[in-house]
């Protein structure tokens, strides 16, 4: 049997344009979410955009850290545990919430756990920062 490689030339051709095509897509979208913050690739799911933001900044805030919120009673290293405990359980809950759809609570213990960072969330907003 004779390879005639003239024959899958058209083929190979649509590939490579399809493939610059996407590259180019792509580096579009990078550009703008350095802009905006985020692409229309994040709109589609934005809940687990959102998610992974949230629990890798938090994540990294937490290793980088030299400060935490006042916290009433106790020593500063209770404060301190107690801070970074609260840092826990938001990450946790945030990763958990890419598992989860609100269509289907399968794991009420994750929905609990998410719920609960939701709180931790919304009651120390404008407590993170370094």
């Amino acid at each position: 049997m004779i390879i005639k490689p003239y024959l899958y030339l058209p083929y190979s051709l649509r590939e490579i344009k399809y493939n610059i095509e996407e590259i180019f897509y792509w580096v579009k979208n990078i550009f703008i979410r350095g802009l905006k913050g985020y692409c229309d690739v994040d709109i589609w799911n934005f809940y687990d955009y959102l998610s992974d933001i949230i629990s890798n900044g938090l994540t990294k805030l937490k290793e980088k850290s030299s400060g935490y919120p006042y916290m009433e009673g106790g020593n500063i290293e209770d404060a301190k545990m107690k801070w970074e405990q609260i840092l826990d359980d938001i990450i946790i809950g945030f990763q958990i919430a890419k598992t989860l759809k609100d269509e289907y609570p399968e794991d009420k213990k994750k929905r609990e756990k998410f719920d609960k960072a939701m709180m931790l969330f919304h009651e120390h907003f404008f407590s993170f920062w370094d």
